[in-house]
């Protein structure tokens, strides 16, 4: 009977922690697309700036290990949108205002992101201690 209401705690506790995640998640999304909307922004962009951001995360973290996950999300992220711009509007003035926009919305989800992780971090360390 002692297990198996530990099992349902640790259930919850799960289900809890896989809310606060989607959650963040959702709202990260919605971050970026607003920024989207406001500073008009295409589509090709914001999607070429995630798979940017991505693989700039996969190059620099190995060589940077953590500073370099950050770095890589954010230059790669940036590189994106600059070469998507770049392409479409041929300018440089309007292109490094679009995506220093659209760097200020990604720093706003990554610190969503990791308030996130640290109300999580708080709830499973207080059930493991309690």
């Amino acid at each position: 009977s002692a297990n198996f209401n530990n099992i349902i705690v640790l259930v919850k506790i799960i289900v809890i922690l896989l809310i606060i995640a989607l959650l963040a998640e959702t709202i990260d999304f919605a971050l970026l697309m607003a920024g989207a909307a406001k500073f008009w922004l295409s589509k090709r962009m914001v999607w070429t700036s995630i798979v940017c951001a991505f693989i700039g995360a996969m190059l620099l973290t190995p060589v940077l290990l953590g500073l370099g996950t950050v770095a890589g999300v954010f230059l790669g992220g940036f590189a994106g949108m600059l070469m998507v711009e770049l392409i479409r509007r041929h300018r440089l003035k309007p292109v490094f205002r679009s995506s220093r926009s659209a760097i200020l919305g990604r720093s706003a989800g990554i610190l969503l992101k990791g308030f996130s992780a640290l109300v999580m971090i708080a709830i499973a360390l207080s059930n493991v201690y309690s």
